[in-house]
């Protein structure tokens, strides 16, 4: 069986990973179908994109948290999509129980990053195994821009290249899985009253321990989902969150206000991290205020439009070449264009306002809650938007805009106006030196 003997993505580089028929099975164990409609303080959902590279280092993360497991204050749960067929699987996590007893449903591939497939595995967890407060954890590569986490779809890589077989007919295999989840949820329905009502359906934190996710359009896509997001800017590192310790901190003071954990949360993350490991700043955002900032961004974007068409190349140019960017150097930091715009002195008044409204938006408790970021003009102050140089722009952007987050269109088009002049009016050394 694929998960009976360790972490199987160790092992993929050494030998092919047979698929058998027990492989694409699944019941609903006796410990955790009594858990099913069953209230605790927490619930503490790990939310694991492992579709990629990250799958052995994620799969370790899964063997460590079963060392601790659920509880009567805590619901501890797993959704885990591996790039092995049939290694997407929802959990329940419990002490001394095997990994097959705590998984309840088993999944053939799915498409992690469509938000519809995100939100229904989520109310999933929600409905079943109710909480008065809940966590959600990401974990994996980060998406920028596009909110979600990347779903590279392996498995057609290691089915063609012979390191994944399966020793039986795929389709019938999958048929008696569609069976057998159909089942399960089938006996879960049975153990839910249904007259109960779930009083409060949303997440009250989500930790995006991901990089380059402390961005207004990866905030956006969250919106409805959390209360208060927990993200970093820049590119962030898997050492700086004690998984473990989050379950027992949360049994041990189950009474603990998620105002207080998204505190605790982020006092703990540099004293997590290895010793010498640069750990980049965190942020905690308060949901409710990223329409506001949307808003705001947007005036700021048709401001600097219309201070552009006006000559203002120069003053523009100056200004985000002395703003943060991040590593990957495709997001700039939105309070610091706002600041380094300020210092202009013939700056148009409807382009002042809005970077003054910016300004206020961005400090704290507005909708940055919390930061550890080092703050500025020319540092991090804990939110970024998107904006690379013009041979790094990705077209998919503005459909992205388009469907999901329409009020920030401004942004693009002043992109696009901003670029088209830039290539017309600098050099490309000039153009450079605005990203470092």
């Amino acid at each position: 069986m694929l998960f009976s003997s360790g972490n199987p993505y160790q092992r993929l580089a050494r030998e092919p990973i047979l698929l058998g028929p027990q492989d694409f099975s699944c019941t609903i164990s006796e410990r955790n179908l009594d858990a099913v409609d069953t209230m605790t303080d927490w619930a503490v959902i790990h939310f694991m994109a492992a579709d990629n590279n990250l799958a052995a280092a994620l799969f370790d993360v899964v063997l460590e948290l079963k060392k601790t497991g659920s509880n009567e204050q805590v619901h501890l749960c797993v959704f885990f999509d591996g790039p092995l067929l049939t290694d997407s699987f929802l959990a329940r996590l419990n002490p001394g129980a095997s990994l097959e007893e705590d998984i309840f449903v088993r999944f053939g591939e799915l498409p992690t990053n469509r938000a519809a497939i995100m939100k229904e595995i989520i109310k999933n967890f929600i409905v079943i195994f109710p909480a008065n407060r809940r966590l959600l954890i990401f974990a994996g590569h980060g998406y920028g821009w596009r909110g979600l986490l990347p779903d590279e779809n392996m498995c057609k890589t290691y089915l063609r290249t012979g390191q994944l077989q399966v020793t039986n007919d795929i389709t019938s295999l999958f048929r008696s899985n569609d069976s057998q989840v159909r089942g399960v949820l089938q006996q879960i329905r049975d153990q839910i009253d249904p007259d109960a009502r779930i009083e409060k359906s949303s997440i009250d934190i989500v930790l995006m321990n991901a990089c380059f996710m402390g961005n207004l359009e990866a905030l956006a896509s969250l919106m409805g989902i959390a209360t208060i997001i927990i993200a970093s800017e820049d590119a962030d590192i898997a050492e700086t969150y004690d998984y473990n310790g989050m379950v027992r901190y949360l049994t041990e003071h189950p009474g603990t206000s998620p105002e207080q954990m998204a505190g605790l949360l982020m006092n703990e993350r540099r004293t997590t991290a290895p010793s010498g490991v640069l750990v980049p700043s965190h942020s905690a955002y308060a949901v409710s205020e990223i329409p506001d900032t949307l808003m705001m961004s947007a005036t700021l974007a048709q401001a600097l439009a219309a201070f552009l068409a006006e000559g203002g190349l120069s003053s523009i140019n100056t200004a985000f070449a002395s703003t943060f960017h991040v590593s990957c150097r495709e997001f700039k930091d939105l309070k610091g264009i706002a600041l380094n715009l300020l210092r202009e002195s013939s700056l148009p008044s409807s382009l002042r306002n809005a970077c003054e409204d910016i300004v206020v938006q961005c400090d704290k408790d507005r909708l940055i809650l919390a930061t550890d970021a080092e703050g500025g003009r020319m540092s991090p102050n804990g939110i970024s938007i998107y904006c690379p140089p013009p041979q790094r722009y990705q077209a998919g952007y503005r459909s992205y805009l388009e469907q999901n987050c329409p009020v920030l269109l401004p942004w693009q088009e002043f992109l696009m106006q901003w670029y088209a002049m830039l290539q017309r009016s600098c050099p490309e050394s000039q153009i450079a030196a605005i990203w470092g």
